[in-house]
């Protein structure tokens, strides 16, 4: 992100902790992001734009007004993952009973993964599938196409990862 680019009061997501915050400047080349009362000071690549939040229209002639949902909120006592690693030996056991294969075994694990990290509004994502021979990557990059949520899909660990940032 060029942060000769952002005005302060731009509403900002430090990707690392999936925090909001507003831009207050910057301070010897780190972006200055005020979080509640505090300012943390922040990477320029760990930060980048939040979503626009659609403003609630009273009647103006334009149709039903836009309201914001709440999140659901995880269970408590559960924490959202913003991290999958699809190696077979770091997800649960692999049994080959209701999958046919290891591969539909973690697509299925990556869906359960999307789904929770939707409902829970996490802003971003990392699938570290590994760089093998790409037959997992290429499944996973086809996967993210059918969410409408995800805004972004960055290569990144030198190909054996997808950076993933969502826009809700």
């Amino acid at each position: 992100m060029d942060i000769d680019d952002l005005w302060i009061g731009d509403r900002l997501i430090i990707k690392s902790s999936g925090k909001e915050g507003t831009y207050e400047g910057t301070n010897k080349g780190k972006v200055r992001v005020k979080v509640g009362p505090k300012i943390l000071l922040v990477r320029p690549t760990n930060v980048m734009l939040a979503p626009e939040k659609p403003v609630e229209d009273p009647d103006l002639g334009l149709g039903e007004p836009v309201t914001h949902k709440e999140p659901k909120k995880p269970l408590p006592g559960k924490t959202i993952k913003k991290e999958i690693d699809l190696h077979l030996e770091k997800l649960p056991p692999f049994e080959n009973t209701r999958w046919q294969t290891a591969l539909e075994y973690q697509i299925d694990a990556c869906k359960r993964f999307l789904e929770e990290a939707i409902n829970a509004k996490v802003p971003a994502l990392l699938i570290v599938h590994g760089k093998g021979k790409g037959i997992l990557k290429k499944e996973i990059l086809h996967l993210l196409d059918d969410y409408k949520e995800v805004y972004l899909k960055l290569e990144v660990n030198q190909g054996g990862a997808i950076e993933v940032w969502m826009q809700y």
